[in-house]
């Protein structure tokens, strides 16, 4: 994932909405290559990142990047019950 001309580049396809939001739809390819050669699966660590009860979503990032980095949104419903825990 890259900035350029102002846009964060992470190699996913997403559509912008009327009000301005951003949906995630898909990806340009399903295999991240970081800078030192190695394929990473983004999915597996998303997946295994969305299975915290606290996270909405996630998104791994890092094609020719030295390290593998990941967006997550947490859900704002589930975070009072988890806080009282």
């Amino acid at each position: 994932a890259v900035f350029s001309d102002g846009w964060f580049h992470t190699g996913d396809l997403g559509s912008i909405d009327g009000d301005g939001f951003l949906t995630i739809v898909g990806r340009k390819k399903e295999i991240i290559v970081t800078a030192g050669g190695k394929n990473v699966a983004p999915e597996l660590l998303e997946d295994r990142l969305r299975a915290h009860p606290l996270i909405s979503q996630a998104m791994a990032v890092g094609d020719q990047q030295p390290f593998i980095a990941s967006l997550i949104t947490i859900d704002p419903e589930a975070f009072p019950g988890w806080k009282e825990r």
